[in-house]
């Protein structure tokens, strides 16, 4: 006996525990534990293919997991786009002592990189090239002993 609301994987598992000679035996579903109807195995096998297919449809090819329903929306602009599910943008900074003059202007330029990242299609990843001049001073003064 399972309740109606059991999820069809632990109705096969536990279907699939019994003795040899009752596996193939109908399945009571109660709802609020009163007799709800029957499921036969055959029944529940179709629906847990059904579920696997489903999985299936939107799986990635490579990696297996789920991405390849790509999601119809509008971007900034209103204009319709389609997204995939996920993507990643990654921005890279390679800081050398006095490079900036303070956080703020190492946030500035973060975030002109993250934009340009996300202005590409896809996942990204992007790397700071422009030349600066070395300052004066390093971004966090070390105290002096």
């Amino acid at each position: 006996m399972v309740e109606n609301d059991t999820p069809v994987e632990v109705v096969s598992q536990a279907a699939m525990a019994r003795p040899d000679h009752k596996v193939y035996d109908s399945i009571i579903v109660t709802r609020n534990r009163y007799y709800h109807g029957l499921v036969s195995v055959r029944q529940l096998l179709d629906a847990i293919t059904s579920v696997q297919v489903e999985a299936a449809r939107f799986a990635n090819l490579l990696t297996g997991l789920s991405g390849n329903r790509y999601i119809d929306t509008t971007d900034r602009q209103d204009r319709p786009v389609r997204l995939p599910l996920m993507t990643i943008s990654l921005a890279l900074i390679d800081c050398q002592p006095g490079q900036y003059n303070n956080l703020e202007e190492l946030a500035r330029v973060s975030a002109e990189l993250k934009k340009y990242a996300k202005s590409k299609e896809g996942s990204v990843f992007v790397k700071e090239r422009r030349q600066r001049k070395a300052q004066t001073r390093p971004l966090s003064p070390r105290p002096v002993i």
